[in-house]
């Protein structure tokens, strides 16, 4: 509406002076000095001042024969009063009873014009316009007699504004095209062709808007409307790209990048062309562009948004070469692109950004928070994830595209740091949310009720998973997905042991979709639930029955291989071994087969029979498709060979094993601490060579276990700091310092939070072993508190104080902690401390009750004998 702001201030106050202006030539006694005065305020737009010195005029002057045209022109100045104030309620009404009064004086066209401007002001666009379109009006009556030009131009836009603003495109057209004459100079062109442009892209007429936006140009750069060119190029180059025309809309908004561009105009060129750039998959050069227009802006609030726009474009290239490739250099450009994500961010967040951004910055900065985690598997960066997620709801306009991805990844974040039931509420919010809304519902509710389904199967909630389901059931086109839900929660109802509903559930979709592409999964769920109910001769039966019936099926070998599990718990050993046997032979690439090895490889350790672990290991690493990707199953049953050949003593071969995983940079960096950790304990084991130094086997084991501590995210750390603490005890027989640091680092295992009750516990049974042993190198009062400390850590352990919640202390444990201190207390004479330990032995261990007790009552039974 710039030619409304303009003739505001150009016409109105010129006008009425000029209507007016010979009155204040006349000078006769005091009322007529007094109305030139007020007259004078009138005529140069002062209207508050004129409005209060005319109705003073009318109270001082009462008998004046000015007074009436004092009391007209006090009301008129009273509406142009309350409009220059913002008040266009107040204005339009006086406006209004000005007309009804003085329908026939010279201001009234004035004053119908300003009454619809300020009905149009106020959110009245329908009144504005039938205002003006009363056919017996002022403004009507003008009209037709061609009268008053300035003012017809203003009505007319004005009238072409509210019909717009009304939603009546073709009345609106009407009428600024009626408006043509009235244009009288370029900037009036201009201004009268720019709204029609803007009615026309209303009214859904494309090329038409174009062709009008194209001749707004051409008037621009015809008539030397400078300041115009900007906002003619933008407008040509908005449209182009609404139509699809993007090569066309290019060169026009790239006009508008040049520094002598007004900033705002360059500002929303860069936007719209990064924008259309992104869409097209060219993320380099819409991030080029970005960066040079920015570099080139002050950094305020406006530019905000351009920061924005930059952050969201190095997220998209960081999402593109993840998805693409996980290796190598991909990986660092990835983790380059997410880093300058997070700096224009976080830069664009110090700018004082407007609502409307600060909600899209805070979502766009927490999903960088939900890659960083991803990437370092870290909880505390996925809690500020999630707390981010949380506060771009609060931002954002609540049912807005922006507001649904926040309350997702509200639900994704929580699914991730493992509140399952926090996650199902989220996903099902959404669903709720979308479920009346046709557009929206078809692309987000499938995948809300199906990670709902998820959820509840992650919190064990039945009811609320078999519901999510049922929904999902019901949304067209959700045969194949429902189906994966329906396998998903059929399975996870069987684990838990509810098998009659999953087995219903899995039965009604197969009547609900005889057709569907996964019946046959589905019928091989169905197969496969015996296995939880632990029914393994039907399971071999119906899994039997499956594969003849498929054969051919990509979940063949995944039958086969549960066919095979079903045998071997049914007691049929040689037949589950034959089973696997012809799994590997008919599909020596198969995923499945490999899991069957895999499966192998773990029975035979669980039974520890390490030999054939160590077999089946190797058959997955002689596999050709494993060897050449190396991924996690590779991995695996490399640290498996390793440690079957630690188990039997081949340490040569499992050394080899070990230090290939730790020289692997490409390796996990899970399976590198576990390699060295391991490869630790396997030094540790080795025999001396001969002539080698008999304690250089704990240096080197000290080395590997130092080593662990650079993976900080390790489940290896604290044991290898026990591990550590170890290696210097033994070593303290060469240098007595080694003693001090041993304790040292029993200390700092055995208070880790992380730290498991095996490693904690071990970790304060070396330290008392210290304080014992360094006792031994004192005397006297030192030497007392060094064993006193060894007593307090052993019954610590012993007696259950350093247990958390819900843990025990196993049998093992428990007899090494009282045989230690139970030594000592007997030795420092404390035998009834001794009888006592042993008396809670027994009582804890009923199996080893009779050796314990024994042990105390011989000390009871000493304790009677002594003289008194």
């Amino acid at each position: 509406m710039r030619w409304l702001r303009e003739e505001s201030s150009r016409r109105w106050g010129w006008m009425v002076g000029t209507v007016l202006g010979l009155s204040v030539l006349a000078a006769d006694g005091p009322d007529q000095v007094a109305f030139n005065a007020a007259l004078r305020s009138f005529s140069i737009g002062a209207y508050a001042r004129a409005a209060e010195e005319f109705t003073a005029f009318s109270g001082e002057f009462p008998d004046s024969a000015l007074k009436p045209e004092a009391l007209r022109r006090a009301l008129y100045a009273q509406g142009e009063a309350e409009a220059g104030r913002g008040d266009y309620a107040a204005a339009q009404k006086t406006f209004g009873l000005y007309l009804a009064q003085f329908s026939g004086s010279e201001l009234a066209l004035h004053a119908s014009v300003r009454q619809a401007e300020a009905l149009f002001r106020s959110a009245h666009p329908q009144e504005a316009a039938a205002l003006l379109d009363q056919p017996e009006g002022p403004f009507r009556r003008a009209f037709v007699q061609g009268k008053s030009v300035d003012l017809l131009w203003t009505g007319s836009m004005l009238a072409a504004e509210a019909h717009l603003g009304a939603g009546n495109w073709t009345r609106a057209r009407e009428v600024v095209v009626a408006a043509t004459p009235f244009a009288q100079t370029p900037e009036a062109q201009w201004d009268r062709l720019r709204l029609e442009v803007r009615i026309l892209e209303a009214g859904r007429q494309t090329e038409q808007a174009i062709a009008a936006a194209e001749q707004l140009r051409r008037i621009a750069d015809a008539d030397g409307l400078v300041a115009r060119r900007p906002e003619s190029s933008a407008l040509l180059g908005r449209l182009l790209l609404a139509a699809g025309q993007g090569a066309r809309a290019v060169a026009r908004l790239e006009e508008n990048l040049a520094p002598t561009v007004p900033a705002a105009f360059r500002s929303d060129a860069i936007r719209n062309l990064s924008d259309w750039w992104v869409s097209q998959g060219q993320l380099a050069l819409a991030r080029e562009r970005l960066e040079g227009v920015v570099t080139g802006l002050a950094d305020d609030a406006s530019v905000a948004a351009l920061r924005l726009r930059l952050g969201q474009i190095h997220l998209r290239e960081h999402l593109a070469r993840r998805g693409a490739d996980r290796v190598g250099s991909a990986i660092a450009e990835s983790h380059v692109s997410l880093t300058r994500a997070v700096a224009e961010l976080e830069r664009a967040a110090t700018l004082n950004p407007s609502p409307e951004v600060r909600g899209p910055l805070t979502l766009t900065l927490a999903w960088c928070r939900w890659e960083e985690a991803l990437s370092g598997n870290s909880k505390a960066v996925m809690a500020q994830a999630l707390s981010g997620f949380q506060t771009a709801l609060s931002q954002l306009p609540a049912g807005s595209l922006d507001y649904l991805v926040a309350r997702f990844k509200v639900a994704d974040a929580a699914a991730w740091l493992g509140d399952a039931p926090s996650a199902l509420k989220g996903y099902l919010e959404v669903a709720d949310a979308v479920a009346k809304r046709p557009i929206e519902r078809e692309t987000w509710m499938p995948a809300a009720l199906e990670q709902a389904v998820i959820a509840a199967i992650a919190s064990t909630n039945a009811p609320a998973g078999e519901s999510a389901l049922r929904r999902l059931l019901e949304l067209p086109h959700a045969a194949a997905r429902a189906g994966q839900s329906v396998l998903w929660l059929g399975s996870s109802l069987a684990r838990q042991g509810a098998g009659e509903l999953g087995r219903s559930l899995l039965q009604d979709y197969l009547l609900r979709f005889p057709e569907s592409g996964v019946r046959p999964e589905v019928q091989l769920e169905l197969a496969m639930l015996g296995l939880h109910d632990e029914r393994w001769a039907d399971s071999v039966a119906e899994l039997r029955r499956w594969l003849a019936a498929h054969p051919q099926h990509p979940g063949a070998v995944r039958a086969g291989f549960h066919l095979a599990y079903a045998l071997s718990r049914s007691g049929d050993p040689a037949a589950a071994m034959g089973q696997f046997s012809e799994l590997a032979a008919k599909n020596p690439t198969d995923p499945g087969t490999l899991s069957a090895q895999l499966w192998l490889a773990g029975r035979f350790f669980e039974q520890q029979d390490y030999l054939q672990a160590g077999q089946a290991s190797a058959a997955i690493l002689t596999n050709a498709t494993v060897r050449a990707v190396r991924g996690d199953t590779w991995y695996r049953a490399k640290l498996w060979a390793a440690e079957a050949g630690r188990k039997l003593q081949n340490f040569d071969s499992s050394a080899e094993h070990y230090r290939e995983l730790i020289n692997d940079k490409a390796a996990p960096p899970e399976i590198q601490s576990a390699a060295l950790f391991h490869y630790g304990e396997l030094l540790q084991a080795k025999p001396v060579e001969p002539g080698s130094e008999p304690l250089s086997r704990y240096r080197l084991a000290l080395e590997a276990f130092t080593r662990v501590l650079e993976f900080t995210n390790s489940p290896y750390i604290a044991p290898a700091l026990g591990m550590m603490g170890n290696c210097h005890f033994q070593l303290s027989t060469l240098n007595p310092a080694d003693y001090t640091r041993a304790a040292e680092l029993y200390l700092r295992t055995a208070k880790l939070p992380e730290a498991g009750i095996e490693t904690r516990c071990r970790a304060w049974l070396g330290y008392a072993a210290v304080n014992r042993k360094m006792s031994e190198l004192r005397s006297g009062t030192e030497s007392g508190e060094f064993l006193e400390r060894a007593i307090r850590a052993g019954l610590d352990v012993a007696l259950g104080k350093v247990l958390l919640p819900g843990e025990k202390l196993s049998a093992d444990l428990l007899t090494e902690a009282a045989r230690a201190t139970g030594e000592i207390l007997e030795r420092l004479g404390r035998t009834g401390e001794a009888a006592g330990l042993y008396e809670h032995v027994a009582h804890e261990l009923p199996a080893a009750a009779a050796t314990w007790g024994q042990r105390a009552q011989r000390i009871r039974q000493s304790q009677l004998e002594k003289p008194r």
